[in-house]
């Protein structure tokens, strides 16, 4: 016989399979947002300037998400000017664009 048997005694299809993988990977996703909430919570308590906002689609899916530290707020204030924007499109498991925005100060 073969090392490997034959496809036949395999218990479940290819189908069955993707299946699986996809429901682990909804699973997966789901927390990814629950644990981000949560970090964003711990943050929120220890500064109380940290603001964030979660846009969702009809299906619950994660459409907008946008964060933004108490110091960071405080300098927009100062300064008014957010100094780049880079964005990936499309490079990661989800095909979801990514926007991240960096500020610079004169006191760099």
């Amino acid at each position: 016989g073969s090392f490997f048997g034959s496809v036949e005694k395999v218990p479940f299809t290819k189908r069955t399979l993707r299946n699986i993988c996809g429901k682990i990977s909804r699973e997966q996703a789901e927390d990814d947002v629950r644990k981000a909430l949560q970090v964003f919570a711990d943050i929120r308590s220890s500064d109380p300037g940290f603001s964030f906002v979660v846009l969702a689609e009809k299906d619950s899916k994660v459409k907008n998400f946008m964060w933004a530290n108490g110091s960071s707020r405080m300098q927009y204030k100062f300064f008014g000017d957010v100094v780049t924007f880079d964005t990936t499109y499309s490079t990661n498991l989800d095909d979801m664009p990514f926007g991240l925005f960096v500020g610079v100060n004169n006191h760099y």
